[in-house]
Order: structure tokens, then sequence, then C-alpha cells
């Protein structure tokens, strides 16, 4: 950057053009990947919501069964 710093104004604007092109292109790479993130993070958060229904439901299945097992006891003890 300093080397342009003597060039005259039209060679350093030529110089610089590839670095404008490369930070054109990383600013685009950027906003693809924020702009990919939010579904991401959708998708990650649905999932868990699903993995913790399917546990919630086997822990009433559990907790059912305990039940059922409970009022057996009462019947055969009471």
């Amino acid at each position: 950057m300093i080397e342009l710093l003597g060039q005259a104004p039209e060679s350093a604007l030529v110089a610089l053009f590839p670095l404008v092109g490369t930070l054109h292109s990383r600013v685009e790479t950027l906003q693809k990947a924020v702009g990919e993130w939010p579904d991401m993070l959708d998708k990650r958060v649905t999932s868990a919501i699903e993995e913790a229904s399917i546990l919630i439901d086997a822990v009433d299945v559990r907790v059912d069964g305990v039940q059922a097992k409970v009022n057996l006891l009462k019947r055969v003890v009471g």
C-alpha cells in the first residue's frame, strides 16, 4: 500500500483495482453465508425441538407404565 503513494494517481488506481475485486468477492461470500445462517439455525432449532418432543413422549410412556404398575399394586395390596 505504501508503494502506491509514490505513483501517479492513474497507476495507483490500476494497482488497486485487483484489490477492490478481491474485496468485492469476499463481501459477496460473506453476504451469502450470512443469508444462509438463519435457515441453518432454524433447521437446528427445529431438529432440537423434535428430539425433545420424542424424549418427552418416551418419558410419558414410562410414567404411564409406572402408574399402571402402581395401580396394579394398589389392587393387589388394597
